[in-house]
């Protein structure tokens, strides 16, 4: 199976590369990157440009640029509605593959058809991606759903694009808080499937949009919190029809 590497980027520049190289890495060799800039506004197109020749990925390789930035729900929604692939795994571009983290997450897709999500746990790391701490996420038991968690499924998701299709797609105005929408939004049209094994390295530092939230001003802050409980008042209105 074919996978689409969906990658977003604003401002990585000083990051970006070894994301670049960490998926050239990868054991699973049938797979291709696809890049949005989301109107970077530094030197973040020059420097993947650069790498993807460096690198002699250009032919497996998408870019495409927003003339303006919209933020991440939108350009999620680009990156996975410009792959070709089967399958579709996300990654942010100041993170970091392990080798075998496709390796892992293929085979549970072409085992069980019914599978819309295959996650790992994750390395949490420094900016220097020095390991910091082990996140360990876990299955979802039968008869339960993520709606009752809000955690315990994230990097590295892989997902089939053809279940994704089976949803609405993705809230293209969320600045924050995607990756939950898109959870919900595969749980409703399959299982997730957990491999309990570190297939991802999340890079920890001030700039990302878990630490960059609290830079952001007070009422801007409730503004996105709002969003949050909607996505899952938005999840619980479609499987039962009642918020």
């Amino acid at each position: 199976m074919k996978v689409s590497i969906a990658m977003t980027c604003y401002n990585t520049s000083q990051f970006i590369k070894e994301a670049i190289k960490s998926v050239v890495q990868q054991t699973y060799e049938d797979w291709e990157l696809v890049i949005v800039d989301d109107a970077s506004t530094d030197n973040t197109v020059a420097v993947i440009t650069k790498w993807l020749l460096r690198f002699k990925i250009i032919k497996k390789s998408k870019l495409f640029i927003h003339k303006e930035n919209y933020g991440c729900g939108k350009t999620l929604t680009d990156a996975i509605n410009f792959s070709s692939g089967e399958l579709v795994a996300v990654m942010d571009s100041d993170d970091v593959l392990h080798p075998n983290a496709l390796s892992l997450v293929v085979p549970p897709h072409i085992v069980n058809k019914n599978v819309s999500l295959v996650y790992t746990n994750y390395m949490v790391c420094n900016s220097k991606l020095e390991n910091l701490r082990l996140v360990k996420n876990f299955q979802i038991p039968q008869g339960r759903s993520y709606i009752d968690y809000m955690k315990g499924v994230s990097h590295l998701k892989c997902f089939k694009k053809r279940l994704y299709e089976k949803t609405s797609g993705l809230d293209e105005a969320l600045l924050k808080s995607v990756d939950k929408d898109l959870i919900l939004r595969l749980e409703e049209v399959g299982k997730l499937y957990h491999v309990d094994t570190v297939g991802y390295f999340y890079r920890d530092h001030r700039n990302n949009i878990s630490n960059s939230f609290f830079k952001r001003p007070r009422d801007e802050q409730l503004v996105l919190r709002k969003a949050r409980k909607d996505i899952v008042e938005n999840a619980k209105i479609r499987r039962n029809g009642v918020a």
